[in-house]
């Protein structure tokens, strides 16, 4: 066999294993449904590192429910509460945030604000709450709501108590982290960052299989 031969062989080889390689990824990029169930819930604290007009003994967090809807669809629904003792909100401290709809894999079809309004940069974007098994991985790009650019999957890191992938997005010069634990694939956190300050939020209560 001559040199050429072996080497435009050796060539051959390389290029079937690479397209062998993605043809694997994309095999396993099999659509998962997200693991929600009515009446599932996550709640996450909210920490400014600006002057946000709250008291000095107040804090806020975000709570999302679950409901079910037909066709296997869900609904998530959004409270900010105001508190000085988490466990005892006053009602009057409970706020309206947006209504999210969103097909079983995550992919949102609807959005409703308190006020009735539509945010239409939610629409066909990923919900944040949760990160697919097959796309757990470097260089991952997702579209998380609220957001215009592409976040990307940057590191597997730990971030507060859980081992996490990171996902990184940069918006108008400013820079957005999501926090996805490993195992379950949930939403643990997120730090924003921007010229009004951090804004940090992490997971402190759930009814769901993640360590908190």
């Amino acid at each position: 066999m001559s040199k050429r031969v072996f080497f435009g062989f050796i060539a051959i080889c390389f290029v079937a294993f690479i397209i062998f390689q993605k043809s694997i990824i994309f095999s396993n990029k099999v659509k998962e449904p997200i693991p929600f169930k009515d009446g599932d819930y996550l709640e996450y604290s909210h920490d400014l590192a600006f002057n946000s007009g709250l008291k000095s003994d107040q804090g806020i967090s975000f709570n999302y429910t679950v409901n079910r809807v037909a066709d296997s669809n869900f609904k998530i629904i959004e409270k900010s509460l105001y508190y000085t003792d988490r466990k005892n909100v006053h009602e009057n401290d409970i706020y309206s945030g947006n209504t999210i709809e969103a097909d079983k894999y995550g992919k949102i079809l609807k959005v409703v604000d308190s006020i009735g309004g539509i945010p239409e940069n939610f629409i066909g974007h990923d919900i944040n709450f949760w990160l697919p098994a097959s796309r757990r991985y470097l260089g991952e790009k997702l579209y998380s709501q609220e957001f215009s650019n592409e976040f990307s999957i940057s590191k597997k890191t730990i971030w507060g108590k859980w081992d996490v992938w990171e996902a990184y997005n940069k918006e108008n010069g400013f820079d957005y982290y999501l926090y996805y634990e490993t195992n379950g694939g949930f939403l643990v956190g997120y730090v924003y960052k921007t010229n009004a300050g951090v804004t940090t939020s992490t997971l402190i209560d759930t009814n769901l299989d993640i360590n908190h």
